[in-house]
């Protein structure tokens, strides 16, 4: 599978170093994860559960396909738009890994 920006191999990635790097604190986290629960607060007043972090997985033929609340979209958009592309997917990632970590119940400390 190719990553489509960077015409890389997914395979070539690391994504042990990757999954180390979201889970780090960066400078903007208070402030992003803030904008990230205002978003996901707006968004509880339209769904029954937008906590959810998968909507429905469906399990065909070997495949899974994972459908994401609307919340991942609004959350992703407006750090893409306030970091730019590549900064704003990077903490959109940060960000999910935090609230999926505060979820499971661990301690997630601020910066």
């Amino acid at each position: 599978m190719l990553d489509k920006n960077n015409k890389k191999l997914l395979s070539e990635y690391d994504f042990e170093e990757y999954l180390k790097e979201i889970k780090k604190p960066w400078k903007t986290m208070n402030r992003d994860i803030d904008k990230a629960l205002e978003i996901i607060s707006r968004a509880e007043n339209r769904s029954i559960n937008p906590l959810l972090f998968s909507e429905q997985l469906d399990n065909f033929n070997d495949q899974v396909t994972v459908h994401f609340p609307n919340w991942h979209d609004h959350i992703e958009e407006h750090f893409i738009q306030q970091y730019g592309k590549e900064e704003g997917s990077a903490i959109y990632d940060k960000v999910v890994m935090q609230l999926y970590k505060t979820a499971k119940g661990e301690r997630v400390y601020m910066h």
